[in-house]
């Protein structure tokens, strides 16, 4: 009874890590906290318009949303800088659901452990948010955030930091959330919510949403490139690396299929595989608006391109 429970409980959570990983815009995780960065500043643009205090309660509510969207999608960049992080996450983890037993079974699923991870979470207060990061990062984050500069100015021991008032940040966003928790189970008919309010809620997300990316730079993707052109030289020495190895495979899995007298097969096979790839990710990534997804679009095609020596080096051995 207990493990029939238990798998309910498990399917259940599956479901809804699916359904989430739907409602992203790309399907997927990686940069998402880039669109809910872009989301924040996009509500900002409507305070002060004719709709009034109803915006307003919009803004607060929508802003607060992508704010906990763009905690989610730092906690899976997290997971996936591997160790120590992956670790630290698994603390997140609450024993109630079970889940890590569940995270030895993702390995046989579609979801990640980082997905689990944060799709567990706690996230409905900051000091939830400044815990996990506390947590996975194994720092004080208030004097992170203290110190944390723009990402283009890490290496610079000059830098001016981002927050100026730390305290008062947690402060703002405490309201934030208690207003948000406010707006969304109650009418409130006289409550109102002026311009200025659905302004202090943006301007405090995007001041969190900047200090963890500085956060994020200075510690476990000090080693990463940044600007664009540091990611696209980066993208292409993976994928110059992935196809040399991919070469030195083709030329061992040509001679074993012209022993075998397959080597025709081999070679439709070979070019019906690059088609399928360079498809892929003109669809996924290369079609996509933005100066980053070219570079991302190189990343997966090495990424398909390691697994394809590897199926061939497996095919050989069989």
């Amino acid at each position: 009874m207990f493990r029939s429970m238990a798998k309910l409980k498990f399917d259940k959570l599956m479901q809804e890590l699916a359904n989430a990983r739907l409602r992203l815009s790309g399907g997927e995780w990686r940069g998402e906290e880039y669109t809910a960065m872009s989301r924040v500043r996009s509500l900002g643009q409507i305070i002060s318009t004719q709709a009034g205090d109803e915006l307003h309660r919009h803004v607060v509510v929508a802003s607060i949303a992508a704010l906990q969207t763009y905690h989610r999608a730092i906690l899976v960049a997290l997971v996936g800088c591997g160790s120590p992080y992956k670790e630290r996450a698994a603390e997140l983890v609450d024993d109630k659901f079970t889940l890590r037993e569940a995270l030895m079974l993702l390995g046989q699923g579609e979801m990640t452990a980082a997905e689990l991870i944060a799709h567990s979470a706690p996230a409905g207060s900051i000091e939830a948010l400044a815990n996990a990061l506390s947590t996975i990062l194994a720092c004080d984050i208030r004097g992170a955030l203290a110190g944390a500069v723009s990402p283009f100015s890490r290496h610079d021991p000059g830098a001016t930091p981002i927050l100026s008032d730390v305290d008062g940040l947690f402060v703002k966003l405490r309201n934030a959330f208690n207003l948000r928790n406010i707006l969304a189970h109650e009418v409130a008919p006289n409550l109102e919510v002026p311009a200025e309010t659905a302004d202090e809620v943006v301007k405090a997300s995007e001041s969190w949403m900047a200090a963890v990316e500085g956060i994020m730079w200075a510690k476990p993707l000090i080693s990463q490139p940044l600007t664009q052109f540091e990611m696209n030289c980066a993208a292409g020495d993976q994928l110059r690396e992935a196809r040399r190895g991919l070469a030195i495979a083709l030329k061992s899995a040509r001679r074993s299929s012209e022993s075998s007298g397959r080597a025709a097969e081999f070679r439709a096979n070979q070019r019906a595989w690059r088609a399928m790839a360079n498809e892929w990710v003109r669809l996924a990534y290369w079609s996509r608006q933005g100066t980053m997804w070219p570079s991302v679009g190189a990343m997966e095609l090495a990424r398909l391109t390691k697994e394809r020596t590897k199926s061939l080096a497996g095919w050989q051995n069989e």
